[in-house]
C-alpha cells in the first residue's frame, strides 16, 4: 500500500526541495488535481477544453497518481477574473484545508487559467502552500513552491500578463459594444411584452420594408395579442390611473404578462410604461462594469441619462403617447431622500409628525398618513393611517374579492388620528390616576428588567447577514443566467434591483436591531425619568394631550388586527425619538414578534367601548356611527430597552 506525505511532511519535503523541481515532484508518489478553465460555453470553447484534458493526461508523471474521471476541477464556461465567480476553483480551495485533503499538488496549464487577477493569483497559491499544496504551472514552467527570485518573478510577470489581459478583453468588449449601438443592435433574448423576437443573417438578410441588409443580428415583430395589453396599458395611464390601479384591471379583464401568466406586478407594469422598445428606439447604459477584475455593475436608472437609438422595428405606442404617459407617470412620483442618504420615489416619512414616528403596523410596515376628509362643521381636516403593505398590495380583503392570492396580505384596519389621540389621553389619565402606586411597579418593572442578564440580537443579526450573503450568491447566479441567455438583460436588472431592495432592507433591520441592543441604565437615571414622567402635571379637561407630553415617553405603538394597539413606554427617552423602520422585506421572526404579548411587558390593559368614543367624537365637534364599530383594546407595556 503505497505510502502519501501528511501535510507536515508534505511541507517539509516541498520547502527543501525549493527550486529544485525534479526533486520535489519526481521522487515521491504524489497525489494529482488538475484546475482546468474556459472562459465561455462556446462549442469551440468546449471543444478546446476537452484538448486540454487530453493534453493533461500527457503530462502526468509515472510517480503521479491521478486518475482523469475524478481528479479533475473543471470550470466552464466562467471568467477567469474572479476566483469566487468559479464554483470549482473555490471546491478546490476549500478541499485542500481540509483535514483529510486527498491531493499533494495542483497541475494547471499556465498561470491565466488559474486566475486572472494578480492578488487571487498569490492570495490562493500562499493559501495553498500553507497546506502544504504546491501548484504546478505547466506551460509556464513556474512551481509554486520555489521562492527563488527568479521563481518569484515569474509569478508575477505572467499573472501581470494575464491582468493585463483581461483589461485588454474588457475594451475590447467595450469597443463591440461601441459598434452595435452605432448598428441599432437590440440587446437581450427579445422576451418582451407585445413582441416576437425575429432572427437574421447580418448583414446577409434583406429588410422589406427598406430592401437594405440588416445591420444587426435580429428585431421585433409585433405580437397583436399581447401588443393589445402593452396599449391597454398605455390607455390607463393617460386615463390618470396609477399602477396600482392597472394592475387590478389588468387581473379583472384577464390580460397575461410576457410569460403567459396573470400574475402582474406593479413593478412591471412601470418597467413596461419606462421601456422605450415600445416607441421603437433602444435604450442604451443600463448598467456598465465599473471593475473590470471584480464584474462590478452599476445600474442606471434615469431614462434621461440612457442613449435613445432608432430601431428598425415597427413601434406599438407613438412616441407622443409615450412621452405624454411619462409626464402622467412623473406627476405621481415624489423624490425624497431618506436618513441614510438613499433616495425613493414613492412616498416620504413625516418625521415631524408624532404618530409617523410612533405607529407601526403588526405586519411590519409603517404607516402613511393621509386626509379622510373634512368636518363639515368646522372645516378642520381629519386625517388618517395606512398599512404600507396594504396601500403597495392591497388588503386581505380585498385581494380575496378580485380573487387573487392573499398571501402575506395584511388586514388591519385602517386607524383615524382621533382614536389615538384618545388612547393617549386614556392611558396618561389611568397611569397617572394613581401617581405612587404606577410609579411603584413602574420602578419594580425596570429594577427587575435591568437585574437580569443583558442580552443583544446577536442571533437576529447572524441570521440577517446570513440572509445578506444567501442574496449576493442570487445576484451571482442570476448573472450567469443572463450570460446563458436564459434571460434577459432587461429581467436580469429587475432581478437585481429587487435583490438590492431585499439586501437594504436587511441591512436597515440590522441598523434597527443593532440600536436596540439592551443598554443598562443607571439607576440614578431612572429615577430621574420615572420621576419627571410621574410629575408631569396634564389637563385632562382638554380633548387632545400636547404631543410634547407625550413624545419623550411612548417608544412604539403597535396597530394589530380587531382593533388592538400595544402602546410600548419608555423611560430612556432619546431612544423614543427614532422613526419607526418602514421595511418592505423584515424577517418572519420579526413579524411574528410584533403579535405576541409575551414579546412585551404589558402592566395595563382596558378597552374602550363606542359609547365613550361617541362621547369624546362629541366634545370635539365630530362623530361616529355603531355600524361596523370594534371596540377598542389597548394594552400598555414597559419597554426593556
Amino acid at each position: 500500500m503505497t505510502e502519501y506525505m501528511t501535510r507536515k511532511e508534505r511541507k517539509q519535503f516541498f520547502r527543501s526541495a525549493d527550486a529544485n523541481k525534479d526533486k520535489a515532484l519526481r521522487t515521491r508518489p504524489l497525489r494529482v488535481k488538475v484546475y482546468a478553465r474556459v472562459s465561455t460555453e462556446h462549442e469551440s470553447q468546449i471543444n478546446a477544453l476537452q484538448n486540454q484534458l487530453e493534453w493533461y493526461k500527457s503530462q502526468i508523471y509515472d510517480n503521479w497518481e491521478f486518475d482523469p474521471d475524478v481528479d479533475m476541477y473543471v470550470d466552464e464556461g466562467i471568467t477567469g477574473t474572479s476566483a469566487k465567480k468559479r464554483d470549482a476553483f473555490m471546491q478546490m480551495i476549500s478541499d485542500a484545508k481540509q483535514d483529510d485533503c486527498d491531493f499533494d499538488i495542483i497541475i494547471t496549464r499556465e498561470v491565466s487559467r488559474f486566475a486572472r487577477n494578480v492578488e487571487e493569483t498569490f492570495r490562493y497559491t500562499r493559501e495553498l502552500l500553507e497546506q502544504g499544496i504546491g501548484v504546478l504551472f505547466i506551460s509556464d514552467n513556474i512551481w509554486s513552491f520555489d521562492k527563488s527570485t527568479d521563481g518569484i518573478f515569474k509569478l508575477s510577470v505572467m499573472s501581470s500578463l494575464a491582468q493585463s489581459e483581461s483589461k485588454k478583453v474588457s475594451e475590447r468588449a467595450l469597443a463591440g459594444q461601441k459598434v452595435s449601438r452605432e448598428l441599432g443592435q437590440p440587446y437581450g433574448n427579445g422576451n418582451i411584452l407585445g413582441y416576437d423576437k425575429v432572427h437574421h443573417e447580418k448583414n446577409k438578410t434583406i429588410n422589406p420594408k427598406t430592401g437594405e441588409v440588416y445591420r444587426t443580428t435580429f428585431t421585433y415583430k409585433i405580437n397583436e395579442t399581447q401588443a393589445d395589453t402593452v396599449r391597454r396599458i398605455y390607455q390607463l395611464c393617460l386615463d390618470g390611473l396609477g399602477s396600482k390601479r392597472i394592475k387590478t384591471i389588468l387581473l379583472q379583464e384577464g390580460h397575461k404578462t410576457a410569460t403567459g401568466t396573470t400574475k402582474w406586478q406593479e413593478s412591471t407594469i412601470n418597467r413596461i410604461l419606462n421601456n422605450p422598445t415600445y416607441m421603437g428606439y433602444n435604450a442604451y447604459g443600463k448598467s456598465r462594469v465599473v471593475d473590470y477584475l471584480s464584474h462590478e455593475v452599476e445600474y442606471e436608472h434615469n431614462i434621461d441619462n440612457l442613449e435613445l437609438v432608432k430601431g428598425d422595428w415597427e413601434p406599438i405606442i407613438s412616441e407622443d403617447e409615450w412621452y405624454r404617459a411619462r409626464a402622467e407617470r412623473s406627476k405621481r412620483q415624489v423624490s425624497i431622500v431618506r436618513s441614510d442618504n438613499s433616495k425613493s420615489k414613492y412616498g416620504m416619512i413625516c418625521s415631524e409628525n408624532m404618530w409617523i414616528r410612533k405607529v407601526q403596523c403588526q405586519c411590519g410596515a409603517g404607516l402613511r398618513r393621509n386626509i379622510w376628509r373634512k368636518n363639515k362643521l368646522s372645516d378642520e381636516k381629519v386625517f388618517g393611517y395606512s398599512c404600507y403593505n396594504q396601500v403597495n398590495n392591497g388588503s386581505r380583503a380585498y385581494r380575496e374579492k378580485l380573487g387573487v392570492s392573499t398571501e402575506g396580505a395584511c388586514g388591519v384596519q385602517n386607524v383615524q388620528e382621533c382614536k389615538l389621540e384618545l388612547m393617549a389621553k386614556k392611558i396618561f389619565e389611568v397611569i397617572l390616576k394613581d401617581r405612587k402606586e404606577a410609579m411603584e411597579l413602574a420602578l419594580k418593572m425596570i429594577t427587575e428588567c435591568h437585574t437580569e442578564e443583558i442580552t443583544d440580537n446577536s442571533k437576529q443579526i447572524a441570521m440577517l447577514k446570513k440572509q445578506i450573503k444567501e442574496k449576493e450568491k442570487s445576484k451571482v447566479s442570476a448573472s450567469m443566467l443572463c450570460v446563458n441567455g436564459t434571460i434577459t438583460e432587461s429581467v436580469l436588472r429587475t432581478m437585481l434591483q429587487e435583490i438590492d431592495e431585499e439586501v437594504q432592507g436587511y441591512k436597515l433591520r440590522i441598523s434597527s436591531l443593532e440600536s436596540e441592543k439592551k443598554e443598562q441604565l443607571n439607576k440614578e437615571e431612572i429615577l430621574k425619568n420615572v420621576e419627571e414622567f410621574f410629575s408631569t402635571q396634564i389637563d385632562f379637561s382638554v380633548p387632545v394631550l400636547n404631543n410634547d407630553l407625550i413624545d419623550p415617553f411612548v417608544k412604539k405603538i403597535i396597530c394589530r388586527e380587531d382593533s388592538e394597539f400595544v402602546w410600548v413606554l419608555n423611560f430612556n427617552k432619546m431612544n423614543n425619538q427614532e422613526v419607526i423602520q418602514r421595511i418592505n422585506h423584515l424577517s418572519e421572526e420579526y413579524k411574528k414578534m410584533l403579535v405576541v404579548d409575551t414579546n412585551f411587558s404589558i402592566f395595563l390593559e382596558f378597552e374602550i367601548p363606542f359609547e365613550e368614543c361617541s362621547t369624546y367624537m362629541k366634545s370635539r365637534g365630530r362623530r361616529i356611527v355603531k355600524r361596523g364599530w370594534d371596540t377598542i383594546k389597548v394594552k400598555v407595556a414597559l419597554d426593556n430597552n
